[in-house]
């Protein structure tokens, strides 16, 4: 996830106000439990808001703070932020903002918090997007090649500019759909 600075300055400033995180609950600066909400943009995560002078005239304005992006300071400090660092949810359960659930670590390892099938599922996802072609264009190439045609008429046929391309259409697992 990349986080938006302004999200990420409301944090530290929640933070410094006296918000914190225990037990999975948000408390304000008096200790009076909290009650987040779900973000209405369906990223799944829980927030609330606060309200501060950024220093502009006037007066103070509301700010979002994701509660997973407190407790991560909270943890981490300013490590949580730092350049290609994510924060994670351990069991790949975005409203499970308990402290222990709580990590920070690469994209990767953020990835690999999910399930397999769910890693499965994106990567074909990301795959199917980046395709060029589809399921049945992949089975003709493949019936056709088996009928004798070659690399270098099947690359005029379907506009294909490289042999490996081509080898890898043929012999590999190319298509979403596995067989």
């Amino acid at each position: 996830m990349t986080r938006n600075s302004k999200h990420v300055k409301a944090a530290i400033q929640a933070y410094k106000k006296g918000y914190r995180v225990r037990d999975g609950k948000l408390y304000n600066p008096e200790g009076k439990e909290l009650n987040p909400y779900l973000n209405p943009k369906g990223t799944g995560y829980y927030q609330f808001s606060i309200r501060w002078n950024t220093g502009g005239r006037g007066f103070p304005s509301r700010h979002t703070v994701f509660v997973h992006h407190l407790i991560a300071y909270q943890k981490y400090g300013k490590k949580a932020f730092a350049a290609g660092m994510q924060i994670r949810h351990l069991d790949n359960n975005s409203i499970n903002n308990s402290y222990s659930n709580i990590s920070i670590g690469s994209a990767s390892d953020n990835s690999m918090d999910r399930p397999p099938e769910d890693r499965y599922a994106h990567a074909v996802r990301a795959a199917t997007d980046r395709r060029l072609f589809t399921d049945a264009e992949v089975d003709e190439i493949r019936r056709l090649h088996a009928d004798g045609w070659t690399y270098s008429k099947l690359m005029e046929e379907f506009g294909i500019s490289s042999k490996g391309t081509m080898s890898h259409i043929i012999h590999h697992d190319y298509k979403t759909i596995k067989e």
